[in-house]
């Protein structure tokens, strides 16, 4: 049978494919591009550079690099409705917004403990993280991404192989 997530009440089956399941997490977050910051910078600045790069969220690092916390668009909205003066985002720095110190997923985490581990806490993003450097941001949205991707290559392998050895055209692609 499949593994179950759960999500806010709802439940979704995944990882049908051992193979995707034990998966590690750093391949969905390999070479991928994401946005840090400096806990002292304005939180004029961070708005502007996720917006301008449609980041929902970036990390906070400290000189050496090592992660001290999430920001997400959601927490600046929140800190505006909150604080309701002209010059907030100049006035506010980055580490009076964030989420310090967060919940992450280490390097050699599997894709199925990814999924658990985000679901359990209700989180939208996690950082995945290497010695406390951040390697990127994962969320279910990119997990659900690359688990369908491979679920359909999966199926065209099948698909072909069974075409083959029936001797049939293979559906909707031609001759194998």
């Amino acid at each position: 049978p499949p593994k179950t997530v759960h999500i806010t009440g709802k439940t979704i089956y995944m990882f049908r494919s051992k193979t995707i399941a034990k998966t590690n997490i750093e391949k969905l977050v390999e070479g991928q591009q994401f946005l840090s910051f400096r806990p002292s910078d304005k939180l004029a600045h961070v708005a502007k550079v996720m917006h301008a790069n449609k980041c929902r969220t970036a990390c906070i690092v400290n000189a050496a690099g090592h992660l001290t916390g999430l920001i997400s668009a959601t927490d600046i909205l929140h800190y505006m409705m909150e604080n309701k003066k002209d010059d907030i985002l100049e006035t506010t720095r980055a580490k009076e917004v964030m989420c310090a110190n967060p919940i992450c997923l280490k390097a050699g985490t599997t894709i199925e403990r990814a999924a658990q581990k985000l679901s359990a806490h209700t989180f939208q993003f996690m950082p995945v993280v290497r010695n406390n450097v951040p390697l990127g941001i994962i969320g279910l949205r990119e997990i659900f991404a690359y688990t369908q991707s491979h679920v359909e290559k999966e199926l065209d392998v099948k698909n072909a192989l069974l075409s083959y050895f029936m001797g049939h055209e293979q559906y909707g692609y031609g001759k194998v």
